[in-house]
């Protein structure tokens, strides 16, 4: 557990992997932040900040709200490499992800988890790389929704593949997409 107002400052090149429980549950006041503890901060400087299979699900009850597991709410992700989830199904909630390069949120599921991901009501801004994929995710078997975030100034400038939001399996609504540049028209 990480408590509201909390600051990680993670080195250069390192990453920080979940293989149990994370709660990271900030107040609207009160954010946890995950960055780069260089002096001069960039994108990519760390991560990705990576749960794994061996991770716990979140958890969600008969109205759809959440009730256990691995949550990041309030919580802001920078100058690093975004989040990634290799057959893990946290909740991101309320967050905000700017500064990050190459795949701000990629979840790849293999088929082993049967969890639902949800990303719901965070801003994704500001992120910036060669070949951008803002939200990604791939061969889902998990139950996904992807809805009321702000997805904005966001800038790819490679030749190569770059999404805003790509997502094999489940509900995407409600999403705002403004003032993105995407150098490949795609």
């Amino acid at each position: 557990t990480i408590e509201a107002g909390v600051t990680v400052n993670v080195d250069a090149d390192k990453s920080i992997y979940v293989s149990g429980t994370l709660i990271a549950i900030g107040t609207s006041n009160s954010k946890i932040t995950f960055t780069s503890s260089q002096a001069s901060k960039a994108a990519g400087d760390w991560g990705p900040l990576t749960f794994k299979g061996s991770s716990v699900d979140a958890s969600f009850d008969g109205n759809g709200d959440y009730s256990s597991g691995s949550i990041l709410k309030y919580c802001i992700i920078e100058y690093g490499k975004g989040v990634t989830m290799a057959d893990a199904t946290p909740f991101l909630h309320y967050s905000t992800l700017r500064y990050n390069n190459y795949r701000v949120i990629n979840a790849t599921m293999s088929g082993s988890s049967s969890g639902t991901l949800k990303i719901k009501n965070c801003d994704i801004h500001n992120n910036s790389a060669g070949d951008l994929l803002l939200i990604y995710i791939e061969n889902s078997n998990a139950n996904t929704e992807i809805s009321y975030n702000n997805i904005y100034s966001n800038s790819s400038t490679g030749s190569g593949s770059s999404y805003m939001i790509h997502s094999d399996n489940g509900a995407m609504h409600n999403n705002t997409l403004t003032s993105n540049v995407n150098a490949n028209s795609m």
